[in-house]
């Protein structure tokens, strides 16, 4: 598979495959909601204690992991059969395109989304 080569957020299908820097992997979970992102990005990205479970603070930690590379994958892992939060989840995409737009543009940071079953 060819990979796209500029940052962004983007949608794969079940068949690819990606080797990711992080993984924000709600595949095990059986509703996926506002706090169950922002705390599988705290957990993956090792956000500070005081970080204070709201998207705005999610933002500010994640500019700082972004912050210490050039180069990263993230692969964001959903469930098929899950109850998942459509907001939450638009959310959480709008989240890592304001990240992304934030790098400089010689950093390649892309986002890919996946839904596992």
């Amino acid at each position: 598979m060819s990979l796209p080569k500029p940052s962004g957020v983007y949608e794969l299908t079940l068949g690819e495959h990606i080797s990711a820097d992080f993984e924000l992997d709600f595949s095990a979970l059986v509703v996926v909601e506002k706090v169950s992102m922002l705390q599988t990005l705290s957990n993956t990205f090792h956000f500070p204690d005081y970080f204070g479970l709201n998207w705005d603070a999610a933002f500010d930690c994640l500019l700082e992991v972004l912050d210490e590379h050039e180069k990263l994958d993230i692969l964001v892992k959903l469930p098929v059969s899950a109850n998942i939060d459509e907001d939450a989840l638009a959310m959480l995409r709008q989240l890592m395109l304001d990240a992304i737009a934030m790098q400089p543009v010689n950093k390649q940071i892309r986002v890919f989304m996946i839904n596992h079953g």
